[in-house]
């Protein structure tokens, strides 16, 4: 049931993705799309393996391994986002 779920949100991000590069007229590089399909790799084995930590009672095991997920998936998709658009993303003027 877990793939099933992930395979759906999976598939409505990528959708809302494509959308979106296609109203703002970008057009990422072949390495872009590597980036991000290595950082979605990465968030899927985040998950999975945070689930059979959990059904395993590891606990201690998900916060290492989802602090290092994190910044690998943070890395790849800031990355892909920077040369694709070609700026960083905004921040709000108040922070």
């Amino acid at each position: 049931m877990l793939w099933f779920v992930l395979g759906i949100l999976v598939t409505l991000g990528g959708l809302a993705l494509f959308g979106w590069l296609r109203r703002n007229d970008l057009r990422p590089k072949w390495y872009a799309w590597v980036l991000f399909a290595i950082g979605l790799l990465n968030a899927l084995f985040i998950i999975e393996a945070s689930v059979g930590s959990l059904r395993e009672d590891e606990a201690g095991v998900i916060a290492k391994l989802v602090l290092v997920g994190v910044i690998v998936l943070g890395l790849t998709w800031g990355a892909a986002w920077r040369l694709t658009t070609g700026r960083a993303p905004s921040r709000s003027a108040g922070a």
